[in-house]
């Protein structure tokens, strides 16, 4: 089975023309202060006056409140994405489909996320699995032994494969993990680190495609 996509910190009209012309299933807008992709709520409407209907718009938070969720949801995202702590009110209330990020850093880390995920699992709608840090483009450990524990996380939820993906390795991250979604930002990126690189989504979508 191929994967869906998803192109992850769009900031600029650009690179909402860049995932139209990919024909990607995602597309993410980050909102989170100290990330270089962060946008604002201004920023965020006009990009998804230019995305194609047919991507699903993911809103990527760290630890938000529950006023930052319901404001997401009246801008007319499909999902939000969350890092770090998820709080009761936003896993029960359902204000959006949730996607709860894991980071791939040891296992004693996993296993207190692993807390988290228990007691939420059943409002979860789906796991993104993720380097040690967000954001930061650099894969967790493919062959260790936290690898092996990854589909633990997910179960029958789907499951999106986050951390340091690119063209040149997204075969074998596919081949390893069977992901349902594979989601990229670092990779595809221009070279000043600024907004996306048109042939690099282009070369990631024929490369996860196969084609």
């Amino acid at each position: 089975m191929v994967p869906e996509i998803k192109i992850c910190g769009l900031k600029y009209v650009s690179d909402a023309y860049y995932v139209n012309e990919a024909k990607v299933q995602y597309a993410g807008m980050v909102f989170h202060g100290k990330s270089k992709r962060n946008v604002s709520e201004m920023e965020a409407l006009r990009l998804m006056e230019y995305l194609d209907p047919s991507i699903k718009k993911v809103a990527v938070c760290v630890s938000p409140n529950y006023a930052k969720v319901e404001k997401i949801a009246e801008m007319g995202f499909d999902i939000v994405q969350i890092h770090g702590k998820l709080r009761k009110k936003i896993a029960e209330s359902h204000l959006l489909p949730l996607w709860y990020a894991v980071n791939v850093k040891n296992l004693k880390s996993m296993e207190k996320q692993m807390e988290t995920i228990v007691k939420f699992h059943d409002y979860i709608d789906g796991f993104v699995v993720d380097g040690e840090s967000y954001g930061s483009g650099v894969p967790f450990d493919w062959d260790g032994e936290e690898a092996s524990s990854v589909r633990l996380f997910t179960r029958e939820k789907p499951f999106v494969l986050s951390g340091g993906l690119k063209a040149s390795n997204i075969q074998e991250a596919i081949g390893k993990f069977n992901p349902d979604i594979v989601d990229v930002s670092t990779g595809v990126e221009s070279i000043t680190g600024d907004g996306k690189d048109e042939q690099k989504i282009l070369e990631f979508a024929k490369a996860v495609r196969g084609e």
